[in-house]
């Protein structure tokens, strides 16, 4: 019998429409691996989907606790793990039946500490369900070492989320790697902490990470755990300067705080169509910026023609209350997409 060499681990919370899609391509894989899923405390039908997979296959580990949150499911499947490497996939999400085949053989290859994937966005449109074009997002083709000069502007080339990846299980346990509980944005956190100990990231032109976007998605609602950015923010500052490297990523992590607390959350603020709730949450995610790093327009990767870079720097105090008016009606005017769910196996 063929060893195993990888768990999947695989929180789950209230996905009782997506947990079956997602469990068939892990039971699909080209390769023996070993599920671990968490159940975080489900009140629909999701346990009795998991406990039926469970009866027709063994290779599924499945344990249940009280509602603590993505970060603790995830952290509690860390500890069950045994096997030499570690992917993450959350439940409404799915993969390829050759996906972590593929990544497993470059993992071996490298002797690398993390491989990274491209990324499928699907969409869903309820009167079809059938293969249709989805948006992939498309990483670096070629495997970059720690010794290298350019090692730490790569950072900011790898999307910082811990499912598009599988990741070496001894390089996880020597760095003391978990989430952090109760704070959304945990995959920016770990990913980031994780970086700068990485010898080797490999990479393959793989698009069979499936990453489903949906109406519902806690982390694209507005809310006030949309500030939880600026906790995830104070811990990496603060653990890169204990550890030594602040001052090689200062530029990286400049431009990747303002990015995210300044653009990816204005997106998310813009769900909320509430006036007062995203001037006052822009403001606040300003001067975190401004706070954590006072010269950042000065920052090297602020390249003066992206559009999203002119957003930045035209986001000032005074023109706060303009922005929010202005997300407010980009939100109501764009084309809602359509989620698509490709046939994989």
């Amino acid at each position: 019998m063929e060893k195993v060499k990888i768990d999947v681990i695989v929180p789950v919370y209230n996905v009782e429409q997506y947990i079956k899609y997602c469990l068939e391509s892990l039971i699909s894989q080209t390769i023996p691996i070993h599920i671990i899923v968490v159940n975080d405390g489900s009140t629909d039908t999701s346990d009795r989907i998991i406990r039926d997979f469970c009866m027709l296959h063994p290779q599924i580990e499945y344990i249940t606790q009280e509602n603590a949150g993505l970060s603790a499911a995830r952290n509690a499947g860390l500890v069950l793990s045994t096997a030499p490497y570690i992917a993450f996939l959350d439940s409404d999400d799915y993969v390829a039946s050759d996906y972590y085949e593929t990544l497993l053989l470059e993992m071996e290859r490298l002797d690398a500490d993390i491989v990274c994937s491209n990324i499928t966005f699907t969409f869903k449109d309820a009167a079809d369900n059938y293969i249709k074009p989805s948006n992939t997002l498309t990483l670096p083709k070629k495997a970059i070492s720690n010794d290298e000069r350019k090692y730490p502007c790569a950072m900011l080339d790898i999307f910082p989320m811990v499912q598009n990846k599988l990741w070496k299980a001894s390089f996880l346990r020597n760095n003391q790697m978990h989430f952090i509980i109760g704070k959304y944005y945990e995959d920016i956190g770990f990913f980031y902490e994780a970086y700068p100990f990485a010898k080797i990231i490999g990479f393959v032109e793989h698009d069979g990470f499936y990453y489903r976007q949906r109406k519902g998605s806690i982390i694209k609602g507005a809310s006030a755990k949309i500030l939880d950015i600026t906790d995830i923010y104070a811990h990496l500052l603060f653990t890169f300067k204990k550890n030594g490297q602040y001052d090689t990523y200062k530029e990286e992590l400049e431009y990747s705080l303002a990015r995210n607390c300044l653009v990816a959350s204005s997106k998310r603020l813009s769900y909320s169509k509430n006036y007062e709730f995203i001037t006052t949450n822009l403001r606040i995610l300003y001067n975190f910026v401004g706070m954590e790093f006072p010269q950042w327009r000065d920052n090297k990767y602020l390249k003066p023609f992206e559009l999203r870079n002119i957003y930045m720097k035209l986001l000032i105090p005074f023109t706060i209350p303009f922005f929010a008016i202005f997300l407010i009606l980009s939100d109501f005017f764009s084309r809602k997409k359509s989620e698509y769910y490709p046939r994989i196996f």
